[in-house]
């Protein structure tokens, strides 16, 4: 996860650096004392939590938050200040919470926790690509699948969205030149098996699930590219240039949907 802080009066940053080095999977990766800076970042990266003192700017808070959480709609804010009052008034405008100044690591780890955040350290965290091409990620490095058909079904479900794929549509797309017989219908059950066991793997078998022979992916387990655009956050769509998995041809139909709905 991927962290900021932002304070005007910032003067500290080793002893920051210090506090916030002790996480585990939280990259601090930014200290601001400029909002417009800030803005700019997370509007170009995806940021997860960020640290924001308003006390030299009181009287825009409202204005700075509406900006960040139109660019970023998943950001959790955590205000920070010297004022209890100010500090209790962000739970007002819907802040994942506040610190006072000066704050201690123990500090912080009760945000972090109140938030969920350091407790889902312990699950792997997937992230998974769709463009320019489709690629999966666990904890912040690539998830290798040596087989190619276990992963382009994988890479079906996640187009799917949560959606039910029967094994009629699997093999209507990964093997379109192949009849819809028992034979590859047993391919395809083979192909399922290495997939789900290349996940087990990795502790991630929970990701895919099935319902009466109706296959899908948990949605709960990861967070996507795509995903992120259909919620319109602002880094993602930046990064779409036209390009949706495009080793595989039966993506097309969701890219022209995507530039449709980008154009």
């Amino acid at each position: 996860m991927r962290m900021i802080y932002v304070d005007k009066a910032v003067g500290w940053s080793d002893d920051l650096k210090s506090i916030f080095s002790d996480f585990s999977d939280i990259e601090l990766a930014g200290i601001f004392s400029d909002f417009t800076e800030s803005e700019k970042y997370i509007s170009a990266n995806h940021t997860d939590i960020a640290f924001m003192c308003f006390d030299e700017d009181k009287s825009h808070a409202d204005e700075i938050l509406d900006r960040f959480k139109k660019n970023s709609p998943d950001i959790k804010i955590i205000f920070v200040s010297l004022d209890k009052e100010l500090a209790y008034d962000a739970l007002n405008t819907g802040a994942a919470g506040y610190l006072l100044k000066p704050f201690t690591r123990s500090d912080v780890k009760r945000i972090l926790e109140h938030n969920n955040i350091l407790k889902s350290q312990s699950v792997p965290q997937i992230y998974i690509k769709t463009m320019p091409y489709f690629d999966v990620f666990i904890n912040g490095k690539v998830f290798p699948i040596s087989s190619a058909k276990a992963k382009e079904m994988l890479a079906l479900l996640v187009d799917r969205n949560g959606g039910t794929v029967s094994s009629g549509q699997v093999i209507s797309c990964l093997w379109e030149d192949r009849a819809d017989d028992e034979k590859t219908r047993a391919l395809c059950r083979m192909t399922f098996k290495r997939l789900r066991d290349v996940l087990l793997g990795a502790g991630i078998a929970d990701l895919l699930a099935t319902n009466n022979s109706q296959h899908y992916i948990n949605t709960e387990m990861f967070d996507s590219d795509y995903r992120r655009i259909l919620r319109g956050d602002a880094g993602a769509l930046r990064e779409y240039n036209g390009d949706y998995m495009s080793e595989y041809s039966w993506a097309e139909e969701t890219n022209a949907k995507l530039s449709r709905y980008l154009g």
